[in-house]
């Protein structure tokens, strides 16, 4: 199983980014969509035996920004693909700070998220058949 987390304080972009996600059309039937409405909500219900493979995630939201939550997952949970999803160029240097996979423009979503997931779901499942 493949987890994908979508965290953003926006409805609207959660439910843009799972149907974006689900209309891959290679897209293995083992990948589970989860979504928060927050960081908080999100960092709550992860845990070390419960945790993703990809998060997607918006940077500017109330509470715990997006770049506050890349430095938590890059220290507790590292294995997970961080990908920001953005309506802000100006938060592309900060992303590197944690060291996110990819940086995604929300208005490019549609054309960005396919080919993203496609390289990582490979990458994945790879690195799983090491072990």
């Amino acid at each position: 199983m493949i987890k994908v987390a979508v965290v953003d304080d926006d409805e609207m972009v959660l439910e843009q980014a799972r149907s974006c996600i689900e209309s891959i059309n290679d897209l293995p039937e083992d990948v589970e969509i989860l979504t928060f409405c927050g960081a908080e909500e999100f960092l709550s219900k992860i845990g070390s035996e419960d945790t993703c493979d990809v998060l997607f995630t918006d940077i500017q939201m109330n509470g715990i920004d997006g770049i506050e939550l890349g430095a938590v997952i890059q220290e507790r949970f590292p294995h997970i693909y961080l990908i920001f999803l953005t309506s802000f160029t100006e938060y592309a240097v900060d992303s590197y700070t944690v060291d996110a996979y990819q940086y995604i423009l929300k208005q490019q979503m549609g054309e960005r998220i396919p080919p993203v997931m496609r390289k990582l779901i490979l990458k994945i499942q790879k690195e799983r058949k090491k072990f």
